[in-house]
């Protein structure tokens, strides 16, 4: 079962990823794919980097992250991940990644999904999110296969 089943009312927006050497690569073949798959929409073109988020650390932050793009505009694609990539340093690992997510609006909350609690590693799924009174809750599901 996908997360958004289990509970129809987390919402996870649309997002594709590419690797930095596909990016290298073949650069128009990256921009087609976001422009057939968001068209007009606005995006953000956000970093995922192989050492970004770790067993032993996170680097939640470290990187470039560029709203409100339109996808449908190649050059401001073209600047939004190269900014990203810039970001990952002068030579960027095979496994860094950039996605682009849908942008999103009247959010009533946001959080964070886990597939292990990040206090000890236990195999749960922990759903840590914040609503707009500004208080963080925590919801930890016991990791049945079914989700």
């Amino acid at each position: 079962m996908r997360v958004g089943e289990f509970d129809s009312s987390i919402f996870i927006p649309d997002f594709e990823f590419f690797s930095a050497s596909d990016w290298l690569i073949d650069r128009d073949a990256q921009l087609a794919t976001l422009r057939e798959r968001f068209g007009g929409q606005l995006v953000a073109v956000r970093s995922s980097a192989s050492d970004e988020d770790g067993a032993h650390s996170s680097m939640a932050g470290a990187y470039t992250s560029v709203l409100n793009v339109f996808a449908s505009d190649p050059q401001a694609m073209i600047s939004a991940v190269e900014q990203v990539l810039t970001s990952y340093g002068s030579t960027p690992n095979a496994g860094d990644q950039v996605l682009i997510q849908s942008m999103i609006t009247e959010i009533d909350a946001a959080g964070v999904i886990t597939t292990h609690c990040v206090d000890d590693g236990a195999p749960y799924y922990v759903i840590i999110f914040r609503l707009l009174s500004l208080a963080y809750h925590r919801l930890v599901l016991l990791k049945t296969g079914q989700i």
